[in-house]
């Protein structure tokens, strides 16, 4: 597999679309490739050339033709990711998708009409906002838009 690689990267540069191929350096990136008939699988155990048989943290899930195996290493973890031709893949269903009861619509944002008073003067909204009657006061009603609780006004007026 190296050969052919080390041929590609050659064939690369001489019609000049990459650089001359460098060699990877030891501790950098290392990964190595297996063929389908350079391993074997047995469970949770895998055999590589001139290490015997590896355990693997879980069985193989899917069944099929065995392509390749890509042997790597992350922060001094060795790894492994097979390839598998699956000829169909069983699909579980989904436990939360799908309507299970009655129609509810998605909850909307609220209809406060404190929301639009941003986007209005100040001397709009503000004459219409009630004032609370615990300090003796009473509601304005000396706004434009009509009652001081008439919050509809303020939001209609264009």
């Amino acid at each position: 597999m190296a050969i052919i690689q080390l041929g590609a990267a050659f064939k690369n540069f001489w019609v000049r679309r990459a650089k001359y191929p460098k060699f990877r350096k030891k501790g950098v990136h290392d990964r190595f490739i297996l063929t389908n008939d350079q391993f074997s699988l047995d469970g949770h155990r895998i055999r590589i050339p001139h290490l015997g048989w590896v355990r693997m943290q879980e069985a193989l899930r899917f069944t099929g033709k065995l392509i390749s195996a890509t042997v790597s290493r992350v922060a001094d973890r060795w790894f492994i990711s097979i390839t598998v031709a699956a000829d169909a893949i069983p699909l579980r269903p989904a436990e939360n998708q799908g309507a299970t009861g009655p129609h509810t619509d998605s909850p909307k944002a609220c209809g406060c009409p404190y929301r639009d008073m941003r986007k209005r003067p100040e001397s709009d909204c503000l004459s219409s906002i009630p004032v609370l009657p615990t300090s003796g006061r009473t509601p304005c009603t000396s706004s434009p838009h009509g009652s001081g609780d008439d919050f509809s006004a303020c939001l209609s007026k264009s």
